[in-house]
């Protein structure tokens, strides 16, 4: 006996109305963080935010993932991740929040221990 699973149907993007919401008319409204490509590179290169504010859509370092972002750099870290001190970085010098103390953390190589040398995620 088959069994078929049904995989559920994308929603449209909603578009901007270009009306007094200071909106941009066709352009879709998307969410800071929200998946906007695959492997293979970004759907949609450039959206809005609710605010009106210019989205990029941009790749997770070391990854084939692709996010909406405010900045047109790409991400160092996945925002569906948690990254806390001490979890290993790719990006030397990128900045993020560790999701326990809500400060910021850099990439940075480390300076003592038999780990000396590798990137970690430090205050």
């Amino acid at each position: 006996m088959a069994l078929l699973l049904a995989a559920p149907t994308a929603a449209a993007v909603p578009t901007a109305s270009g009306g007094d919401d200071g909106l941009q008319s066709g352009v879709p409204v998307v969410k800071a963080g929200d998946y906007c490509g695959n492997t293979y590179g970004a759907y949609a290169t450039v959206g809005q935010f609710s605010d009106g504010a210019t989205a990029y859509c941009v790749r997770v370092a070391a990854t084939d993932a692709w996010v909406w972002s405010r900045t047109s750099q790409m991400m160092p870290v996945d925002p569906h991740n948690r990254v806390h001190v001490g979890d290993g970085c790719f990006v030397e010098g990128a900045m993020w929040t560790d999701y326990r103390s809500g400060w910021q953390i850099f990439c940075r190589k480390t300076v003592n221990g038999r780990m000396r040398g590798d990137l970690r995620w430090q205050f």
